[in-house]
């Protein structure tokens, strides 16, 4: 029973501590039309990934679009 008392007494602190520094979180629902595809026109190069690199190749070809030169190789 001691152990159950002090984690609910560590969640109450921590979350009073969060509460306080960072504020509650306010939830913010607004209905936005979103674009059902995105499409890049201009011209880029596509690497081909190794393993499981998706996030990397992907940021490289995103930040090639917008002219900063990226690899997607670690």
């Amino acid at each position: 029973m001691v152990i159950v008392n002090t984690v609910i007494l560590f969640l109450i602190i921590s979350t009073t501590i969060n509460a306080y520094l960072m504020t509650l979180p306010i939830p913010v629902l607004r209905n936005r039309e979103y674009p059902s595809s995105y499409l890049i026109q201009q011209e880029n190069r596509i690497d081909i990934q190794n393993k499981l690199e998706c996030a990397a190749f992907s940021t490289a070809y995103l930040l090639r679009h917008f002219g900063m030169e990226a690899e997607g190789f670690g």
